[in-house]
């Protein structure tokens, strides 16, 4: 989760894609915005990101592998 709480981010090791979803608490559901993938344009060979840290002021996220 962002520290303010308003979204979430989802890896997905298949695909090595984050998932962006915004949080809304109060119904309790996730709701998809955007996907990033994790690798560069020019990477090759499997990958298999297993978790996402943020930073504890959200401005950077990263794969900790």
């Amino acid at each position: 989760f962002h520290p303010r709480g308003d979204r979430a981010y989802v890896m997905n090791e298949l695909d090595s894609v984050v998932t962006v979803c915004h949080w809304d608490a109060r119904i309790g559901r996730l709701t998809p915005v955007a996907e990033v993938s994790v690798l560069p344009a020019d990477a090759s060979g499997p990958n298999y990101p297993s978790e996402l840290v943020v930073s504890p002021d959200g401005r950077f996220a990263w794969n900790t592998r």
